[in-house]
């Protein structure tokens, strides 16, 4: 766990200025996954300018649905960076782009995660991306998570 913790810090040195050019050189609204707080609050940090949104199990259930809907429904905010296990039931349909910079062990929980924006109403092609570091532990997660669903790298 401690180890999983550390490789998703060490991962924001490399995917931050693909988020940045991805920023920069698009329209494109984003939704951003990770699974540890530290990981989140770095990526919150660094994404600061950009005025992200965020919810986490730190976020009252009674103040989620606005922050999706400040979201979905404003200029201001093209970042949303999500915990996997707190961002279900959600339509977020504003965003284009999901990017899981961590990403779960169960595979219908990153399923679900990404169905955040490929729901009734989405108009625009979507994409997902998973940050996976060559010969780190999270390729070997991504084999598993890969085999699960009948496919290989």
């Amino acid at each position: 766990a401690t180890y999983l913790k550390l490789l998703g810090e060490y991962k924001l040195k490399y995917v931050l200025p693909y988020i940045e050019a991805v920023l920069s050189e698009t329209q494109d609204n984003l939704l951003l996954f990770a699974v540890h707080k530290e990981t989140i609050a770095k990526l919150e940090k660094a994404l600061s300018k950009y005025n992200p949104l965020k919810i986490t199990g730190d976020v009252p259930k009674e103040k989620r649905l606005p922050l999706v809907k400040k979201f979905q429904e404003s200029k201001d905010h093209r970042v949303f960076i999500l915990n996997i296990q707190t961002a279900i039931g959600f339509t977020l349909t504003k965003a284009t782009r999901a990017l899981f910079i961590e990403f779960s062990w169960v595979e219908g929980e990153n399923s679900q995660a990404f169905d955040r924006i490929h729901r009734i109403g989405q108009t625009e092609s979507v994409l997902g991306q998973y940050v996976v570091l060559k010969d780190s532990f999270d390729r070997k997660r991504m084999e598993t998570l890969l085999r699960k669903r009948g496919l290989s790298i």
